[in-house]
């Protein structure tokens, strides 16, 4: 007992399950999982307190199913907490409120996470009882101190989710981010589920979403609207905030945040780089700094998944390894790798320049063989209107090639990278590719199939982002849940009390889940 006492997250996990043996009525404990979220450990750290705790006699049952709570358990339980440095099991009202307390925040937790969502009831009060393996009375008490806090709304006979805002009609919400060179918001992947997101949140609290973006050269900083007609900065009495996306430290980024320091109204950061930390000037009251996909915790997510499938050797694919959110990706996988002894994880990363279009814009078509796209479009265009060629004209000239030669030079440099994952000399060990995010790991599928490797059977690819790209080739990819951050952002911005009574003050970051398909299955490694 004395060498488990000296390992923190066990003996957080041998309490947890002794407090439950102590306040349930039901005779059976909740899931693994859920014992490990109340306490606050991995899921396999909670697997070997009840595999202990089997063994001393305090459960019965086996893995895969819920663990029973076996005769003479709470004396045994006494004991193991007395060994532990807990004197005695509390009091049985101390029990009961340490439990609705405990209920009570991970009711928020799921209320943050969009479990349960604005202007809807919640489950019968039954079904929220098996749900959260707690009595009537505790579910009760939690609940009613959520309607208190104004969290939760009386609805008939139960209680509702309270609609985000109650502000009038045709008030607005602008939402800034950088254009390219002909004004246009360009956002991609998991920003633009962001975006849609967030409109639908707009749409249900009756409050409009403007989109702007920034754009400037080495003098002058402009704005446009959704139209890519240029336009200032917008700042009228009809905005209520400011949404601000950064999705790099670009050169103007300074400007524009000097620009929205001058308004006094609530302004959401939301950074997707995690290169760049909010200036002095923008710490005050009214400014709220958001990240999402930066951090260690879903590459940790996917690490663990893997382990637990049987995976022991993985491989991190990214071309992006110049960004934090890349480096933070690969120090979780490796963090899941040293909770399971003899797992390893082997990085084939490339440091990519931030902006490949640039090295290739100046490559004549005639370089780079794109002279046969454009022979066929002068032919094609003498059969078309002239006003749509004049249309057109632009994009053969400029976007198109430019489009076609960075995709050309990114693809070339991820293949290399496939090729050194392959080539590596853990290769034949190595069951699983996880990659950046869900381009790299589409295009590493491409490339496995043309060498002939079966997926999953020999080898394994996961990615980021679970775009809907990933779901139309059955990608097994992380979701990070930005349909709760598009809730807390604008819960921010339309109403500052809800959100801190919901999230509290302090940074948070949303759990996200993993949407397994056909990508992924049990270890095998590639011959």
């Amino acid at each position: 007992m004395n060498s488990l006492a000296s390992k923190p997250a066990l003996k957080a996990a041998l309490i947890a399950i002794a407090e439950n043996v102590a306040n349930t009525e039901s005779g059976i404990l909740p899931p693994i999982a859920g014992l490990a979220a109340q306490a606050d450990v991995s899921f396999v750290t909670m697997l070997k307190a009840a595999d202990y705790c089997k063994a001393h006699g305090i459960l019965r049952g086996s893995r895969g199913r819920r663990f029973e709570i076996a005769e003479g358990a709470r004396a045994e339980c006494r004991e193991m907490l007395n060994a532990l440095g807990r004197l005695e099991l509390p009091r049985d009202t101390a029990q009961a409120s340490h439990v609705w307390q405990r209920l009570k925040k991970q009711l928020c937790r799921d209320l943050g996470n969009g479990v349960y969502r604005p202007g809807t009831a919640l489950p019968p009060q039954k079904v929220l009882q098996n749900r959260y393996s707690v009595s009537f009375r505790t579910l009760k008490k939690a609940l009613l101190s959520l309607q208190d806090e104004g969290l939760l709304e009386v609805h008939k006979k139960s209680f509702a989710v309270p609609q985000l805002s109650s502000r009038i009609l045709h008030s607005r919400i602008v939402f800034l981010a950088i254009a390219d060179e002909t004004g246009k918001i360009t956002l991609g992947g998991a920003n633009e589920e962001f975006v849609r997101n967030l409109q639908l949140e707009c749409t249900v609290s009756s409050v409009s979403l403007n989109l702007y973006g920034y754009f400037g050269g080495e003098l002058d900083l402009g704005f446009v609207d959704s139209t890519a007609k240029r336009c200032p900065f917008p700042d009228d009495d009809s905005i209520l905030g400011y949404i601000f996306l950064v999705m790099a430290a670009e050169p103007k980024l300074p400007e524009v945040l000097v620009q929205l320091a001058h308004v006094n109204k609530p302004l959401a950061i939301v950074d997707v780089s995690g290169d760049w930390s909010p200036p002095v000037f923008l710490q005050n009251r009214l400014c709220k700094h958001f990240t999402y996909a930066v951090s260690c915790k879903s590459s940790l997510t996917i690490g663990r998944f893997l382990l637990q499938g049987g995976h022991r050797h993985l491989a991190y694919l990214s071309p992006f390894h110049r960004a934090r959110w890349s480096l933070n990706r690969l120090k979780g996988l490796q963090q899941a790798c040293r909770e399971v002894t003899g797992s390893s994880v082997t990085p084939v990363v490339l440091k990519r320049p931030p902006k490949i279009a640039a090295h290739y814009r100046n490559l004549t078509l005639e370089r780079c063989d794109l002279t046969p796209l454009q022979e066929f479009y002068h032919t094609w265009k003498r059969h078309i209107p002239a006003h749509y060629s004049a249309a057109l004209d632009e994009l053969f000239r400029f976007t198109i090639p430019v489009r076609i030669l960075t995709q050309a030079a990114f693809q070339h440099e991820v293949e290399a990278l496939f090729e050194q994952a392959f080539r590596h000399a853990d290769t034949g060990r190595i069951s699983v590719w996880v990659a950046a995010n869900d381009d790299v790991a589409r295009q590493a599928c491409t490339w496995l199939r043309r060498k002939r490797v079966a997926i999953p059977r020999e080898l394994s690819v996961t990615g980021f982002d679970d775009t809907r790209e990933a779901m139309q080739e059955g990608l097994t990819s992380y979701n990070f849940n930005v349909r709760a951050l598009a809730h807390a952002v604008l819960t921010y911005i339309v109403n500052r009390e809800s959100y801190l009574s919901r999230y509290g003050a302090k940074d948070i970051e949303f759990d996200g889940m993993i949407v397994e398909r056909t990508s992924s299955g049990a270890a095998e490694p590639v011959g």
